[in-house]
């Protein structure tokens, strides 16, 4: 049922992520589906790259840390590193 997308192609935890409910992250995290980390919504955004282009850093480093396999792919060919240094230092890299 954790698998199970929207009409976005988001999964339970995408939508955690999107919304700021890290309880819900951790619990997905911890006791969820390993494969349920590997998807990406429409826009091709997996969660750990949804987590660190919102700043939702906590977010992204459980994911990361829970899920060792995760994809941390983005658009673009952008992966969640590449979010999170756009969102710490954005003046420095346009």
């Amino acid at each position: 049922m954790l698998k199970m997308t929207n009409y976005e192609n988001n999964t339970a935890l995408d939508e955690a992520v999107q919304h700021d409910h890290f309880d819900v992250v951790k619990i997905l995290t911890e006791k969820g589906d390993p494969d349920l980390h590997h998807s990406a919504n429409n826009l091709g955004e997996t969660p750990p790259y949804l987590a660190a282009a919102r700043a939702r850093n906590s977010m992204a480093i459980q994911i990361l840390e829970e899920c060792t396999s995760a994809a941390h792919e983005g658009p673009n060919g952008k992966t969640a590193l590449h979010a999170a240094a756009i969102k710490c230092f954005p003046s420095k890299l346009i």
